[in-house]
């Protein structure tokens, strides 16, 4: 202590004349420089081609799968938003084949289960016939059968990886809030859950 002394004055004359200097990040640029170094490897910066399997997806769906089966592996869920049209529903097929097809050895023997929920007119149009076409072992439940009362929410809690694109969780008051949380909650703790939802 005896032999200390003071180096504010130097320090930053030293931070001024480096990188660092005096130019004026911005908080968003900082928290993107944040996120991109927390989630740089899960990004594939250095990988061109997206996860390859049987369901073809645009370059930007196949890097929006990468990162989701990312976060997915890193926390047991995951929730991806974006626009109408861009391709949602085509992300989730390519989880469910993931982890139903792809890592069905991970899953000790046993042969893994998928839940997907979505609203009936989905259902019939377009995730009963896209299962059927990419073969995979998915049931299919319609977030109408969701909110009743007498939905049996302990028949679905213990799936392997659930997909819902209901977006069932806008509204807490709601029994398919409810039911739902319920179903994700209960059964397997280590089930994983994609939410698909379209932002605003």
């Amino acid at each position: 202590w005896e032999r200390a002394r003071e180096y504010k004055t130097e320090l930053i004359e030293e931070l001024e004349k480096s990188k660092f200097g005096a130019y004026p990040w911005t908080p968003y640029q900082v928290f993107v420089k944040v996120l991109l170094e927390n989630f740089r490897d899960s990004l594939g910066l250095e990988e061109q081609a997206g996860p390859g399997g049987v369901i073809q997806l645009a370059e930007f769906q196949a890097e929006g799968l990468r990162l989701a089966l990312t976060l997915l592996d890193r926390f047991g869920g995951v929730m991806v938003a974006d626009a109408v049209g861009l391709g949602k529903s085509f992300m989730g097929l390519g989880i469910l084949e993931e982890y139903l097809i792809k890592r069905r050895g991970e899953f000790g023997g046993r042969v893994p289960r998928g839940l997907v929920i979505c609203p009936a007119q989905l259902e019939k149009l377009v995730w009963t016939p896209l299962l059927e076409r990419y073969g995979l072992p998915v049931q299919v439940v319609s977030m109408e059968s969701l909110g009743r009362e007498d939905f049996n929410w302990r028949q679905y809690a213990n799936f392997d990886l659930v997909v819902d694109e209901s977006h069932n969780f806008r509204n807490p008051a709601t029994g398919r809030y409810i039911n739902l949380l319920r179903l994700l909650t209960g059964g397997r703790s280590d089930k994983r859950v994609a939410l698909l939802t379209a932002h605003q």
